[in-house]
């Protein structure tokens, strides 16, 4: 639980600055858009290890891939049961966002986040966890290049299943190249598939399935893209601090409270503490373990984050931008979410520091976060998850 409140402190937001791309999901826009050249190689992400070279590690990434670039996905889970009194059964509905939050030197940094509720429920959309994936730029878990689909529909890999076919997808229907690995059979036998289904042009996963069976139960999923679209942040194209290459260790010291509306009832915060060392970087990137402590057992867990130059709630953002920015400036609406991101103010902060407060709000959550109009750096964040009257602030103690 606490684990999930704290992640949420690294997250993106995006603008729409209506510049046209490849739209997967609507072929008449920006159809026809020229890809870059695939190497041969390997396929990475989910196609790695099928022997099929037809990607190399710094091969070109397709046209569309930039910096900025946000793709959702809305999915769905359920499980059935396949034995007579066997527990598990149960479903649940979601969003996922995948933003290229870096691209530099055949590499792609990712950060994918999972919203609770959302399109299709009866429940607001609310940020659950955020991870992040350093990756190959050519193919990676949510694309492969154009040149390497052509290739693996000519000459498919062993053991796995491929084939054109149109593909109806938010009430219109697309053509896509069919990819399935795997062979899920009837319980006892069991086993898991994945399917995904990849627009042509552009190379993008629009829809992927999964089954698993197991010998009392069944696990399927869906997910299936909604939009694709280009995020253009005032800082996107600002120069990271020079103080980003000095340090290694960054570490957050706080508290998780929860509240009850409506009640003068106060329970005591738990104690909270989230450090971030640098593992590796690029030239305008780092990748850093995030590690969680929550109460006084310690508990918490791990994850890789990956702060790039198109992002909110990275430990840094460019100073120089920072300054430019002005109260009630809004950065961004995301219809899908619910979202809006705003600037709510520009100066002193009660805690003495000059800094641009930054305001993530939807009906599901909120995140604010402060950074110093000197430095850069993040100060403080918080986020408050509405529906489970939860609220996490945390505050820099160290950097090292």
């Amino acid at each position: 639980m606490f684990r999930s409140a704290a992640i949420c402190l690294c997250v993106l937001a995006w603008s729409n600055a209506g510049a046209q791309v490849f739209n997967p999901l609507d072929p008449g826009q920006g159809a026809g858009q020229p890809q870059a050249p695939a190497q041969p190689g390997q396929v990475p992400g989910a196609l790695q290890g099928m022997g099929n070279d037809v990607a190399a590690n710094n091969a070109a990434a397709p046209a569309w891939v930039k910096e900025g670039m946000r793709l959702t996905y809305k999915s769905a889970v359920a499980t059935t049961v396949n034995q007579v009194g066997a527990p598990g059964a149960g479903g649940g509905a979601g969003v996922y966002t995948v933003d290229i939050v870096a691209l530099a030197r055949g590499k792609v940094g990712l950060e994918t986040r999972f919203y609770v509720g959302g399109p299709d429920t009866q429940q607001p959309a609310t940020l659950s966890t955020t991870t992040g994936t350093l990756a190959n730029a050519s193919s990676c878990d949510f694309w492969i290049h154009p040149d390497q689909l052509a290739r693996m529909l000519k000459t498919p890999p062993g053991g796995v299943k491929i084939a054109q076919m149109p593909l109806e997808i938010n009430g219109r229907q697309i053509q896509t190249i069919r990819i399935q690995t795997g062979q899920a059979q009837p319980a006892p036998a069991g086993g898991a598939e994945s399917t995904g289904y990849y627009e042509p042009a552009s190379g993008v996963l629009v829809q992927q399935l999964t089954k698993t069976i197991g010998a009392q139960s069944t696990q399927s999923s869906i997910m299936t893209m909604v939009e694709m679209r280009e995020r253009k942040l005032p800082w996107s194209l600002g120069r990271p601090p020079s103080w980003l290459a000095k340090f290694k260790k960054y570490t957050y010291t706080g508290g998780v409270q929860f509240f009850i509306p409506g009640s003068d009832i106060q329970v005591p915060p738990t104690p909270v503490t989230i450090m971030y060392e640098v593992t590796g970087n690029g030239p305008n990137y780092i990748v850093a373990r995030q590690t969680v402590q929550a109460g006084q057992a310690g508990g918490g867990g791990q994850s890789t984050l990956v702060f790039g130059p198109t992002q909110f709630c990275s430990i840094y953002l460019p100073p120089i931008e920072l300054r430019q920015l002005r109260q009630g400036q809004v950065l961004d609406e995301d219809k899908t979410l619910g979202t809006r991101l705003v600037v709510s103010g520009v100066g002193q902060a009660a805690y003495g520091r000059n800094v641009a407060t930054i305001v993530e709000d939807g009906p599901g959550y909120t995140q604010v976060c402060d950074y110093e109009l000197e430095t850069g750096i993040l100060l403080a964040a918080m986020y408050q998850n509405k529906s489970l009257n939860q609220t996490v602030q945390v505050a820099l103690s160290e950097v090292r």
